[in-house]
């Protein structure tokens, strides 16, 4: 019976510890759930967090450059009010609508006083006035031009001696206009004077014996508007580095980005406006194509104008990956140290005594304790200077590296604020970025030179704000890591100079084999610079594509100058003589490290689109934009200039040559080299280039 009750009790025992478990494992496995969902509740919370922050700023500079503009646009329209409204000019345009559609009555005044009323000879007479009237409004108010036309869409009056006539879509406006009596905002156009708008103004017949009024011409005026696009999409207070403006209307036949850098209109794809008339704040592909971002855009009143704000989609994130970094880091040790206790518990559970589990307590005490003193050793000891300020600047806490930097004691420090440490000037920038914090609530990282003691120091400062234990809302506080970064820079600078000096000294060797090569050089320089500051190419390649030029030539100093020079056709031996420059180039720059696909541009700028190129007769597709707007500006170069076998070609005859050869040179390029020579610096390259010698 003895042995029976204690197989039983064994049993119930045996099902009593299965029972517990089961119990533990299904109660640590909730747990961990409950931190991961947790955790990804939070991120997801931090996400939304960020995105409504960035929208609300991104609102908000779109709202008030969107009001600028409005207001900007209602001023100009109530200068026209102020024309149109006067009875004079009504009572005018009232009488020519009357004339018919022969308007030309007004062009000549007739001297038979005894003619009829309404043969117009008294309203020819009164057009000299009319059109100094318009003149001087058009002056006093900067406008660029202006015009008045009937019901038909034809001038009969203007301040242009020469007035080009409407285009369809214009035509449509103007009937518009007089059909509903509303003003309208014409697209924005492009003329050799930079961007421009026509506005079109109802002008109404006299109100008399209580009919309403109806409009019998239209007012068209034309501003110049480049300057002052400018000056709405400026960048304002609330702007930051890695984000752009834009200004894109709805034109005639597509939406077109309008903003005034170099006077061109550029069609933009996929622009849908949501049905409150503003563009949705979501993440797209940005304007120029050239990746992802965030963007909004707001609708201008009165006009189908819509100011877009865009930021860099991965930059942005930098700081909201970091701290989702860190949730997710801080959720792997919350759910390892639910494992340690579910250890331990699972040792409790399995019938350890009191004694054997408070003992455990007590060894992770002492090695928590351990584990502290430990951190406020390495804290003490740390070779990055830590500080921690409160809201208002003042210093809580300081390690020692900190103190050993700015050359005070610990306890000396603690107490005093900013510009007691640093210097007002120094204070100043420190206490701006310390307000971002405080009002983003984020962390971010800067970039800062700091003299102390004499001594310079480039500091990479990473910020984080420190909230209290209660509501994680109120900060208490920032923590500023400072990271001394001078070395590091200083190296980078000394390599960067190490290259200039490398580079100045193979273009002085280029000159002195050949005066010849290092003027194209020079001149190519420029001009490739200038295209590539057109197209809008990233700094990196306008960087590659600067020294590329000033290099390209160096290879031509190893080919037998007669060859270069000679008038008539190479043969094919001479012809793969005078290719062989690129081998040369490349055998040459091969051991320089150029930190920029330099080598690379040099090496493909003789390809041509259709592979009909040399050295490795590369297509379009496979040549870098580099390499293109170096090949361009190089035949421009060779052919504008003169050589002691020819004079140079005329400037219109190149860019003829090179818009033909489609099958060679990159349209797109050629189009931004006209451009760019249309301007004061191209116009200064193409005299160089003329009065250049070979």
């Amino acid at each position: 019976m003895e042995k029976v009750t204690i197989l039983e009790s064994e049993g119930k025992m045996t099902s009593s510890r299965s029972h517990t478990r089961t119990f533990g494992i299904t109660v640590l496995i909730v747990l961990l759930i409950a931190v991961v969902c947790a955790a990804v509740l939070i991120a997801q919370r931090m996400e939304k967090d960020f995105e409504s922050t960035l929208q609300q700023q991104d609102v908000l500079l779109g709202v008030n450059r969107a009001d600028g503009a409005s207001a900007w646009l209602t001023g100009m329209a109530s200068q026209a009010d102020r024309l149109i409204g006067a009875d004079i000019f009504k009572v005018f345009a009232s009488e020519v609508d009357q004339l018919g559609p022969d308007i030309s009555v007004l062009l000549v005044p007739t001297a038979n006083k005894g003619a009829a009323e309404n043969d117009g000879s008294e309203m020819a007479a009164q057009m000299p006035l009319m059109r100094n009237l318009l003149s001087e409004f058009v002056s006093y108010s900067d406008f660029f031009s202006g015009r008045v036309l009937n019901r038909r869409g034809e001038t009969y009056i203007s301040t242009a001696p020469v007035t080009h006539p409407l285009s369809p879509e214009q035509q449509a406006l103007v009937k518009n206009v007089l059909e509903t009596g509303q003003t309208i905002f014409c697209p924005v156009r492009t003329s050799p004077q930079g961007l421009m708008l026509d506005m079109l103004f109802p002008i109404n017949a006299p109100q008399y014996e209580g009919k309403e009024p109806r409009p019998v011409s239209v007012l068209m005026i034309t501003k110049a508007i480049s300057s002052k696009l400018g000056d709405i999409l400026a960048a304002g207070p609330l702007s930051e580095k890695r984000s752009e403006t834009y200004l894109v209307q709805k034109g005639y036949a597509s939406f077109q980005d309008v903003t005034p850098k170099g006077d061109t209109l550029r069609d933009v794809q996929n622009f849908t406006p949501g049905a409150d008339g503003h563009l949705p704040f979501a993440v797209r592909t940005s304007l120029t194509g050239r990746g992802q971002v965030y963007s909004y855009g707001h609708k201008v009143a009165r006009i189908n104008w819509w100011i877009v704000q865009e930021r860099e989609y991965a930059p942005t994130r930098g700081p909201l990956e970091a701290n989702l970094r860190i949730v997710y880091g801080l959720a792997a040790l919350i759910g390892l140290v639910i494992l340690l206790i579910g250890g331990a518990a699972w040792w409790w559970l399995m019938g350890r005594d009191q004694r054997v589990v408070a003992n455990r307590f007590r060894e992770m005490n002492t090695v928590i304790g351990e584990q502290k003193r430990l951190l406020d050793g390495i804290n003490s000891t740390i070779t990055d200077p830590i500080a921690l300020t409160d809201p208002q600047g003042v210093f809580r806490y300081v390690n020692r590296a900190f103190a050993q930097v700015v050359g005070r004691e610990v306890e000396s420090i603690v107490g005093l604020d900013i510009a007691a440490i640093f210097g007002f000037d120094t204070a100043k920038r420190l206490i701006a970025s310390n307000q971002r914090v405080l009002m983003a609530g984020e962390s971010f990282m800067i970039v800062e030179t700091l003299w102390l003691q004499s001594k310079r120091y480039i500091f990479q400062i990473s910020k984080s704000p420190l909230r209290n234990d209660e509501g994680q809302q109120q900060i208490s506080g920032i923590v500023s890591v400072y990271r001394d970064i001078t070395q590091t820079v200083e190296a980078e600078e000394r390599g960067r100079r190490a290259v200039q000096q490398t580079i100045d000294a193979l273009i002085s060797a280029i000159e002195a084999s050949d005066p010849f090569l290092g003027g194209h050089s020079r001149i190519m320089a420029k001009l490739a610079g200038m295209i590539a500051k057109a197209l809008q190419l990233p700094e990196r390649d306008a960087q590659t594509i600067e020294v590329a030029a000033n290099l390209s030539q160096i290879g031509k100093a190893f080919v037998p100058r007669e060859l270069l020079l000679k008038p008539g056709q190479l043969t094919d031996e001479e012809k793969k003589i005078v290719e062989s420059h690129v081998e040369h180039t490349r055998n040459v720059l091969a051991r320089i490290e150029f930190d920029l696909p330099v080598l690379d541009a040099i090496y493909q700028m003789n390809e041509h689109l259709d592979g009909s190129g040399y050295p490795l007769q590369l297509t379009a597709d496979q040549i870098s934009i580099d390499a293109k707007v170096l090949a361009v500006s190089n035949a421009f170069t060779a052919m504008a200039r003169p050589r002691s076998y020819r004079q140079g070609m005329p400037v219109e005859k190149v860019l003829s040559i090179l818009e033909q050869d489609t099958k060679s040179y990159d349209a797109t390029v050629v189009q931004a080299l006209r451009a760019v020579l249309k301007t004061p610096e191209g116009e200064k390259i193409i005299q160089l280039a003329a009065t250049s010698k070979a």
